[in-house]
């Protein structure tokens, strides 16, 4: 299970904690326990950066049926993880 350690709010549904943790999982066998942890941190800095900034210029919004949806790619939190990650 992905661990969050954050000030911001956001939650999380049943099924997209599973799929996180499918892809953790995938990571870890495919790249080793580093790789998982790695991208574990970097997936909640950027959950954290969506809940602490929901209007941050880095977000995509587009129209849907049911609403407006927000696409932000990983990439944008990379500086808001540990440094002991920065070897990316």
């Amino acid at each position: 299970m992905l661990a969050v350690r954050s000030l911001a709010k956001y939650r999380l549904s049943t099924p997209a904690e599973a799929q996180i943790d499918e892809i953790l999982d995938w990571s870890e066998q495919n790249f080793g326990e580093l790789a998982r942890e790695r991208y574990a941190a970097l997936l909640v800095a950027a959950m954290d950066d969506v809940a602490g900034h929901p209007r941050q210029k880095t977000i995509l919004r587009k129209r849907v049926a049911s609403g407006e949806v927000g696409i932000y790619h990983i990439r944008h939190s990379r500086k808001h993880v540990p440094a002991a990650w920065s070897g990316w």
